[in-house]
């Protein structure tokens, strides 16, 4: 692999040591379960290429760092480059309404710019997470166009446009769908002639389905309640925002090509790298495709990817010249985690004190709720865990505070994710997760606080405790619900002394056990996995109910007759 590029002033390729840095994988370096590849690059220089674990669990063939796997929500940073150098060629423009490219979209939608699309500040809604919530990860494939035809129906946002930020793989897919009627051609051949060929990307390409084959192409592994391994598959086509297959060898060309690119302007890649500031004055830490970040003190350039079955992460350090690119094809292995540990010993010099925990440091979710553990790389905090239930009484949002693990959990509205305490009674999300602009300050006693403030991407919303409700008033909730724009479909009722919620459309089905947090506020618990969790907050008179989750906001259901 010839890779070059001029190093950068601070380069320290001295401190990589690889018999370390293979101690870091060693959990999945065997030769029965699937694993990962890992490629790193000091000053434009590769310095570590290796793969560890099975390509598939159906042969004896080992992973290595020119294996194809998908990368997910990588994606969407070739996306936006695609878009971008249509507008360097007066093509296209960043303020440009969705309703130029698409006159059949609902007027809700229409004025959205394309600059909001990339941001994640549109308030348009998720048409992937729709999809999921009423149809489950698997089942019916749904073509792209299915899915964007719902937006000539929706006739609500999650939020005003451009107010705050919210990450939307819904956003991404009109994005690549726009680079579609704009050039007349698929959107993996502008990639593959604009982006990935002249770069060298040559193992790069858009995988619509999993059901495809492909040559050298590693399979991706789902581990299940029983602890083994199944090969699942999505059923959704993500085009822009998520359909990326690419190789850890691939996206480290990538990366190093940042530093000096051949494809895109000066101004492009500034657009790309520059986080949006929101109308609060607060930094999104998101550009166009790309996250900004900090590690440890030092700005990071970033972007993760997950689909069903694996995961992966690419990184770069500009200060250090280090570039990063780590690919799991196992669900169970986080690769965020796994970008950090060797960060903390290329540029530490030191690997992190192994845990005592068996090595959950590797996993994030898992994708089936009997083995949900979530981590995030960091010590379990000493902290004592703080619990309770918190409402907004001005919103329809709700926040959980428990433990899972160890570790401090916080659920906003069903999207469950590590904490750390920063000070007496200040929780931030843990170092993972530290591009999600979220905190959480305990009011009373730290212990057991009667209150908090949630500080979301700078805007400050008050809670307060919910006391848990007595209420043995179920059977006013039993009864059938329609979300009209997607010919949703919601019944609840009563088995085996739980109340489910069975959600169906055109899209498949999907069951949830629902618990109750306060007389009129329900937590819908997927039973497929804990990503599709989400929170019902009913009307007084139980006619109807808003389903919210952390992509889906106020999805409004009526009972029907």
């Amino acid at each position: 692999m010839k890779i070059s590029s001029p190093a950068a002033p601070n380069a320290t390729p001295d401190r990589v040591d690889e018999v370390e840095l293979d101690a870091i994988f060693e959990r999945v370096d065997q030769c029965s379960k699937p694993g990962v590849a890992v490629a790193l690059a000091i000053g434009g220089t590769p310095v570590y290429r290796k793969g560890f674990g099975l390509a598939s669990m159906d042969t004896p063939l080992l992973l290595d760092t020119r294996m194809r796997m998908r990368v997910g929500s990588i994606t969407k940073q070739f996306t936006a480059l695609a878009y971008l150098l249509l507008c360097e060629m007066s093509q296209a423009g960043l303020d440009d309404r969705l309703g130029r490219y698409f006159p059949e979209f609902h007027p809700v939608v229409r004025d959205i710019t394309m600059r909001q699309l990339m941001s994640h500040t549109s308030g348009v809604r998720d048409v992937s997470s729709i999809r999921f919530r009423l149809g489950g990860f698997e089942g019916t494939s749904i073509p792209l166009k299915t899915l964007l035809e719902l937006y000539t129906d929706i006739d609500d946002v999650d939020f005003k446009p451009g107010v705050t930020c919210a990450y939307n793989n819904g956003g991404y897919m009109i994005l690549g769908a726009a680079i579609e009627r704009i050039t007349r051609q698929r959107l993996g051949e502008v990639l593959w002639q604009r982006i990935f060929a002249p770069i060298g990307m040559y193992d790069s390409f858009l995988r619509d389905w999993d059901t495809e084959f492909f040559a050298n192409a590693a399979t991706a592994h789902t581990l299940t309640g029983n602890g083994q391994f199944e090969r699942r598959y999505w059923g959704v086509d993500f085009g822009g925002a998520g359909n990326l297959c690419s190789t850890a060898d691939d996206l480290l060309r990538w990366l190093i090509h940042m530093d000096t690119p051949i494809v895109g302007t000066r101004a492009t890649w500034g657009l790309m790298t520059t986080p949006n500031t929101l109308p609060n004055g607060t930094s999104t830490g998101y550009g166009f495709g790309l996250h900004q970040g900090s590690y440890r003190g030092l700005r990071t350039v970033s972007h993760g990817g997950g689909w069903i079955g694996g995961n992966a992460m690419i990184l770069k350090v500009p200060e250090r010249g280090v570039d990063i690119a780590v690919i799991s094809n196992r669900n169970d292995v986080y690769s965020p985690v796994l970008v950090n540990r060797v960060l903390d010993l290329c540029i530490f010099g030191e690997d992190v004190n192994p845990r005592s925990d068996g090595g959950e440091e590797y996993s994030v979710y898992r994708i089936n709720r009997k083995d949900n553990a979530v981590a995030s790389g960091a010590q379990t905090s000493t902290a004592p865990v703080v619990t309770g239930i918190f409402r907004a009484p001005g919103s329809r949002r709700i926040v959980q505070l428990f433990g899972r693990g160890g570790r401090q959990i916080v659920s906003v509205n069903a999207h469950d994710l590590p904490y750390e305490r920063r000070g007496e009674s200040e929780m931030v999300p843990s170092e993972a997760w530290s591009h999600i602009k979220r905190t959480v300050t305990l009011l009373g006693d730290p212990a057991s606080p009667s209150s908090i403030v949630l500080s979301d991407f700078g805007d400050v919303e008050d809670f307060v405790a919910v006391v848990p409700s007595n209420d043995s008033d179920w059977e006013s909730i039993l009864g059938e619900y329609c979300w009209a724009p997607a010919g949703g479909v919601a019944r609840i009722q009563r088995t085996d002394e739980q109340l489910i919620l069975q959600t169906r459309s055109r899209f498949g089905s999907m069951s949830y056990v629902l618990e109750r947090l306060d007389r009129q506020i329900w937590r819908a618990s997927s039973l497929a996995s804990i990503f599709l969790d989400s929170i019902l907050f009913f009307d007084r008179d139980h006619e109807g109910f808003h389903l919210t989750s952390f992509s889906v906001r106020s999805l409004a259901f009526r009972r029907t007759a």
